[in-house]
């Protein structure tokens, strides 16, 4: 199971015998699932599956495009149909889950939500520590025990994300966008996009330009 967070840049490419049902949905359309079991399961990527556990989710999928080809299909039943599959992923993530590392794990949580409302003007893993009332050291040794990655990692993750999204997107200017991710200098942003990337943003830019929209 891949799971793909609002906004990614991302796309399909052939894989041997591979075969790939891909699900596109607004939060809003799956009603009964708690946004903390969401949030849980789009910031974890990938689960994979065992075959037993493969078996279960499959006729979740086949229900739903069943329902999806109807002509007069109704959204309630896809709707329940969506939330029940997004259900039983999510139990089958917690069966490889630590819950000893609960609160830990509230606490990432926490610190992916702040990334993601404040990314374009907090930048550094203190700025994050201060609204969560940690040293900036606690909150990087939280993040990478339960995680495996930096603090600060993150933040230049969800940045970089936002970066090829506006170059992809709106074909602003780089020194435009530079500006709108708060970076006062767009040769510092140029240098610092392709230590992450290991392309100059232009270049990224002029790549991207004639692929289609995936």
């Amino acid at each position: 199971l891949l799971f793909v967070t609002p906004g990614q840049i991302h796309s399909v490419e052939h894989a041997g015998h591979s075969k790939v049902t891909a699900l596109a949905f607004n939060a809003s359309f799956t009603l009964g699932m708690d946004i903390n079991d969401l949030e849980h399961l789009f910031h974890t990527s990938v689960i994979r599956l065992q075959a037993g556990e493969l078996a279960e989710v499959q006729p979740y999928i086949e229900l739903m495009q069943r329902e999806y080809a109807e002509i007069r299909r109704k959204e309630q039943v896809l709707s329940g149909l969506l939330t029940a599959f997004l259900a039983k992923c999510e139990l089958i993530f917690h069966k490889y889950h630590d819950a000893g590392r609960d609160h830990y794990d509230g606490i990432v949580q926490q610190f992916i939500i702040l990334i993601d409302e404040n990314f374009k003007t907090m930048t550094r893993v203190a700025d994050y520590a201060d609204r969560l009332f940690l040293t900036a050291g606690h909150l990087n040794d939280i993040v990478k025990q339960v995680t495996g990655k930096s603090a600060k990692s993150f933040i230049d993750q969800r940045r970089i994300l936002e970066a090829r999204r506006l170059l992809y997107w709106t074909g602003s200017h780089v020194k435009s966008i530079a500006w709108e991710l708060g970076f006062e200098d767009a040769a510092y942003f140029a240098r610092w996009f392709k230590k992450h990337t290991g392309e100059l943003p232009k270049n990224f830019q002029l790549r991207v330009k004639n692929q289609p929209h995936n």
